[in-house]
């Protein structure tokens, strides 16, 4: 059974995922107040050549939708 050396690679290195999240005060519906829920995230891969390490860093971007409220219904 062949080896892939990729695959070996792949698996030797360090993850990394940096979580970047808006503010609490941002994730807040400008009409009532209450918080925004969550609707999906996106992500990117970067990879950082360190001499003698390979890092792969993670960004999850966290997406919001808006808020439910009528108040926010009405503004549209």
């Amino acid at each position: 059974m062949c080896v892939d050396p990729l695959d070996q690679i792949k698996k030797s290195i360090l993850l990394i995922e940096e979580l970047h999240e808006l503010p609490a005060a941002d994730r807040t519906c400008p009409c009532c107040g209450s918080e925004r829920p969550e609707i999906g995230e996106e992500r990117s891969t970067e990879y950082d050549l360190i001499p003698a390490h390979v890092v792969k860093i993670v960004h999850v971007r966290k997406k919001y939708g808006p808020c439910r409220c009528e108040a926010f219904e009405a503004s549209k």
